[in-house]
């Protein structure tokens, strides 16, 4: 409880876990432990449903939890916070950081961008990411199955 690490820069830093509870705790705080499908959909409950990510992303900028962020508000009304923080993360990937591409993939889905979606999508598959890895968009996602190649990509994903 509370071991401290050192970093190749002698900087101490908290026990992961540690981060991990304040992160359970900012999500528990909130009604909603994930974006719900009736937060994101209506105006009505749109605060409370990106209340939580705000408040992790508050604790960690980790490139999954700003997509879910910037899911919340391009699906909230909010594009040019969802693009602000989608240049964010490009940004952080253009220095050197690794991006999943499951990070971007829901603030693209969330502004219906088609071509960011096809590519982000065909990465997440061509990097083996788990299913599981798409449960904060997957939802809205299907609504772009009209599309023959996220179709095709979804059925490669999911087997259906």
């Amino acid at each position: 409880m509370g071991a401290e690490l050192t970093g190749r820069s002698g900087a101490r830093a908290t026990q992961p876990t540690k981060l991990s509870t304040h992160i359970v705790s900012a999500l528990a705080g909130s009604r909603h432990a994930t974006m719900s499908r009736q937060s994101t959909e209506q105006s009505v409950g749109h605060a409370e449903g990106i209340a939580a990510p705000e408040r992790v992303v508050l604790l960690s900028r980790a490139p999954v939890f700003v997509g879910m962020l910037g899911l919340g508000y391009a699906r909230g009304g909010r594009a040019d916070d969802a693009r602000h923080l989608l240049r964010e993360i490009e940004d952080r990937g253009a220095r050197g950081e690794y991006i999943p591409p499951h990070a971007t993939l829901p603030i693209l889905v969330g502004l219906g961008d088609l071509p960011g979606i096809r590519a982000a999508f065909a990465k997440c598959i061509a990097e083996i990411t788990s299913p599981i890895s798409f449960h904060p968009c997957r939802y809205f996602l299907d609504a772009f199955r009209t599309d023959p190649e996220i179709h095709r990509l979804h059925v490669e994903m999911f087997g259906r």
